[in-house]
């Protein structure tokens, strides 16, 4: 089955699974002070919070924020506007496969595990705009499309290596500003999108 039919299967099936994008964003730790990085009403599948839980009742897995489908290309997007705790990245992207694949097989797509990989998958992970020097993330703006050639942090640079090219085709770091300029517009804008935006999400 093609991604965009799981797509299909995802709003038919699963659409009480759906939140809007600033909902499924936001920074909810201190439930005193919650904080929305993005302001969109763009209406996005709810993952981990709504879908794996839906899924493992009993035992909760860890997964990332959401999973988007474009382009026949099957990507999971982690937002995180605080720290990274070990080994939090690395987790969330490999037992979201396993939320995945449980999502297909009760829907008689799989049988095996393995068949997932029949897919194009790439994670995004979507970063506070304020880098603090004190943390282990990118130095700038200009880093986060930048970041093979610097000293990410112990949890993306771990991934990029084990990663990528064995779970997904790309793994690529952004800014919240960057994403909503660059991933939202291609996707989700008026279809015009700039020769910069294709080079930022194509590299």
């Amino acid at each position: 089955m093609m991604p965009k039919f799981i797509k299909k299967l995802l709003l038919e099936k699963y659409n009480d699974c759906f939140d809007t994008l600033k909902e499924v964003a936001k920074d909810d730790h201190d439930k005193n002070n919650i904080i929305y990085p993005i302001e969109s009403s763009i209406k996005v599948l709810n993952f981990d919070s709504k879908l794996a839980e839906k899924l493992y009742r009993i035992e909760r897995l860890s997964s990332v924020d959401t999973l988007d489908i474009q382009n026949n290309t099957i990507n999971l997007i982690e937002f995180k506007n605080g720290g990274i705790k070990s080994p939090d990245l690395r987790l969330k992207g490999s037992e979201s496969f396993i939320v995945l694949y449980k999502l297909l097989k009760e829907n008689k797509i799989l049988e095996k595990y393995s068949e997932i990989f029949q897919y194009k998958f790439n994670y995004y992970i979507v970063l506070n705009n304020s880098v603090q020097k004190n943390q282990k993330y990118l130095k700038s703006t200009e880093n986060y499309i930048n970041r093979e050639r610097l000293n990410i942090g112990s949890q993306i640079a771990e991934l990029c290596p084990n990663y990528k090219g064995i779970y997904f085709e790309k793994i690529k770091v952004l800014s919240f500003d960057q994403f909503q300029e660059y991933y939202l517009e291609k996707y989700y804008g008026d279809g015009t999108v700039s020769k910069e935006i294709v080079e930022v999400l194509t590299r």
